[in-house]
């Protein structure tokens, strides 16, 4: 997700949802910036990560 406000610094942000079983995990990265400076596949990574942990 990108934000422009007003007299503001541009931010990105990538929000990751994940289940396993009825259990949830939600993983959440921003900071000042475009689109561009996204860690798209790095993310993706750690989503993937976080939602296979939480199988016992």
């Amino acid at each position: 997700m990108h934000t422009s406000v007003p007299d503001s610094e541009p931010g990105v942000h990538l929000y990751g949802i994940g289940r396993a079983g009825s259990t949830v995990a939600v993983v959440t990265w921003g900071q000042t910036g475009v689109l561009a400076d996204a860690p798209v596949p790095a993310f993706k990574k750690t989503t993937t990560t976080a939602v296979r942990k939480l199988n016992p």
